[in-house]
């Protein structure tokens, strides 16, 4: 009996091992943006959101899209803060959401993630994993 107790005890050290492994390999994900405020001009919009994730340091905005977990190009942004944050953006632009992890490399949030002036649906946004 004592074996097959080692045996499964084993086994479950490895399994939490391997997870372990497997989620720090991970990027790190903002999980959703709440827009608290939003108020519009002709040229620029002015939001107050809160950004909702695990495993980052700081986050950005970028006009490039891509694919959730690919490379973060042309960021304008960076914010530490996650909560009642103030941001001022033009009109004219979609933004797409990266997150810099503890390892300091950007990952782009994916194209489901933005904010966009004229946009309702997206404002609230949640990404579905």
């Amino acid at each position: 009996m004592a074996a097959v107790r080692s045996l499964r005890t084993s086994g479950v050290f490895l399994l939490l091992f391997l997870l372990k492994i497997t989620n720090a390999s991970s990027g790190p994900w903002i999980f959703s943006v709440d827009v608290n405020e939003k108020a519009c001009s002709e040229l620029k919009c002015v939001y107050n959101l809160n950004v909702n994730g695990l495993d980052f340091d700081v986050w950005s905005l970028t006009e490039v899209p891509a694919a959730r977990g690919g490379d973060c190009e042309g960021r304008f942004l960076e914010e530490k803060s996650t909560k009642n944050v103030e941001l001022i953006v033009p009109v004219a632009k979609k933004l797409f959401f990266c997150a810099k992890g503890p390892d300091g490399v950007w990952y782009n949030q994916g194209e489901s993630l933005f904010l966009e002036a004229n946009d309702v649906i997206g404002a609230n946004a949640q990404y579905e994993s």
